[in-house]
């Protein structure tokens, strides 16, 4: 890279700098990336969303620097870090809109934050390689899901980009063998503020502990990465711990939530379709809501390429009076005659158009389900002692992907939503997918270093796909 090496064997720089100079494809990617989750700040109406009355009512009442209670939000399990900077613009006068609208902003900023730091993780497991940053930005790009997310107001932005620091400083602690104590504190802040930001943080712990208990004990660290660790997660445990302490005291458990409906857990809970459903033709026709409720599989690839739940790309307006309506709303006014004479909508044509969508980005999937197979692979060759550096990183973000979608698949079977499937929803693991598209772009290096053809072919059709999925970056949510 471009840049004088540290005292850990690391290398300062740009990482849009290489040995040949700027790298102005990947500047370009970069700032069309952001691009679009500016214009998605500005134009998505801030009470558009999932829960989107419950986050704005969790700004309105933390304003008063205290914690939020059952009565005030059905957010009130929700960590308080994201909604920290909007509250305070509240406390000082702000209107309420203006202080979503802000948070939407701050969004901005996490996915910038989290785009750098990706590529710092590419850079810390393969020094150098261009191909696996390009990649690896490009893919997480062209996922709908990630540009959805980020213009809501929600927690689950900064959780994803609190995510992707804590595994980078997690890959320099292990590598570094703990080698200073700033390493230490940096990886302890990052999950300090990962737990905060939300509870599903807390999935991306064990496998961090997982990972530097091994690399502690088999990977030649020693005692002094162990120790590095424990300081680590005991500067996260202070730093993020005091907020479960409450909901473990005033709710009964560090997992509460906004329903009492919790049951034991059971693959019976479920009914086969949840498992088995495919979708059937909707899911290359019509994938919007109540297309195939309760299939898992239809309906989060559906939510992660399109719109299924019609909160983003399909918008619904009514003339009089001039308001915006999404989700169940909006789906219920489409058969509604009363409301028909006044309603604007595009769900006929966009959802024919996210149907095509679902169907092109097939080989973008498979690309990325065969990323996360390379990296079970790697978590086997990392038993060996002399494991290059991306199969140290690639099998520290398979566990990662795994543990995390091993809790949402327990919280899917726990709370359930018979006959809708209301947990289904691409947002609530929005973390997983910066190491996904880090793990597909390992796998398309790894297919370019042995048949340069076929992944020429394969990026091709992947640039076709990004180029037909284009549209669907964009909010249509918006008055303006």
């Amino acid at each position: 890279m471009g840049g004088p090496a540290d005292q850990d064997g690391s290398v300062r720089g740009n990482v849009f700098k290489g040995p040949e100079g700027w790298d102005l494809p990947l500047i370009a990617l970069f700032v069309a990336m952001h691009g679009i989750i500016l214009f998605n700040a500005i134009c998505h109406e801030p009470g558009i969303g999932y829960d989107a009355l419950e986050h704005l009512r969790y700004i309105e009442s933390f304003s008063t620097y205290q914690l939020p209670t059952p009565a005030q939000t059905a957010e009130f399990f929700s960590p308080p870090l994201p909604y920290l900077l909007p509250a305070t613009l509240r406390h000082y006068g702000v209107s309420l809109w203006g202080a979503a609208k802000s948070a939407q902003l701050f969004n901005v900023g996490y996915s910038l934050l989290l785009a750098w730091v990706l590529l710092m993780i590419c850079e810390e497991m393969r020094p150098g390689e261009r191909r696996l940053k390009w990649f690896a930005l490009a893919l997480l790009a062209m996922l709908p899901v990630y540009y959805r997310s980020f213009a809501f107001v929600r927690g689950e932005p900064l959780l994803a980009a609190m995510g992707v620091l804590v595994m980078h400083r997690t890959l320099r602690l292990a590598r570094t063998d703990g080698a200073t104590a700033g390493n230490a504190l940096a990886l302890g802040l990052a999950l300090g503020l990962l737990v905060l930001s939300r509870q599903w943080g807390l999935l991306i712990v064990p496998p961090v502990v997982l990972f530097l208990i091994y690399q502690s004990w088999a990977g030649g660290g020693g005692m002094r990465l162990a120790g590095a660790a424990a300081a680590a997660l005991s500067i996260g445990a202070l730093l993020g711990g005091w907020f479960y302490l409450i909901l473990l005291i005033d709710h009964g458990r560090i997992t509460a939530f906004n329903r009492d409906d919790r049951v034991s857990f059971s693959l019976a809970n479920q009914p086969a379709e949840f498992y088995f459903g495919t979708g059937g033709d909707a899911l290359f026709a019509h994938p919007v809501r109540s297309a195939f409720p309760n299939q898992l599989f239809p309906m989060f690839y559906s939510d992660v390429w399109g719109d299924y739940w019609c909160y983003f790309d399909v918008y619904g307006r009514l003339r009089d009076p001039r308001r915006l309506i999404s989700g169940p709303a909006l789906t219920a006014a489409v058969t509604d005659p009363a409301a028909n004479s006044t309603l604007e909508t595009n769900l006929p044509g966009m959802s024919r158009y996210l149907g095509r969508v679902n169907l092109v980005s097939l080989p973008s999937s498979a690309l990325l389900l065969a990323g996360m197979s390379l990296g079970a692979i790697y978590c086997f060759r990392l038993a060996r002692s002399s494991a290059p550096r991306h199969v140290t990183g690639g099998a520290l973000l398979f566990l990662a992907v795994l543990w995390t979608m091993a809790g949402y698949f327990w919280f899917m079977l726990v709370f359930l939503s018979h006959g809708k499937g209301e947990a289904i929803k691409g947002t609530y693991v929005l973390q997983i997918f910066p190491f996904v598209a880090i793990l597909g772009a390992e796998q398309l290096v790894e297919i370019w270093q042995r048949h340069a053809r076929a992944a020429r072919a394969l990026t091709f059709m992947l640039a076709v796909t990004a180029a037909h999925n284009l549209p669907v970056l964009f909010t249509r949510m918006t008055l303006r």
